[in-house]
């Protein structure tokens, strides 16, 4: 039981770790755009 929910924990902590990794993307593009603007 504690090694299922210790898998399931790394699986979800990855998760988050990639969805975060491409939202600081998006918003490194929006910034580039909105710098390029001026």
């Amino acid at each position: 039981m504690n090694l299922m929910l210790s898998v399931a924990s790394k699986i979800i902590f990855e998760a988050r770790s990639r969805v975060s990794l491409q939202q600081l993307r998006i918003w490194e593009e929006e910034v580039t755009l909105f710098w390029n603007m001026d």
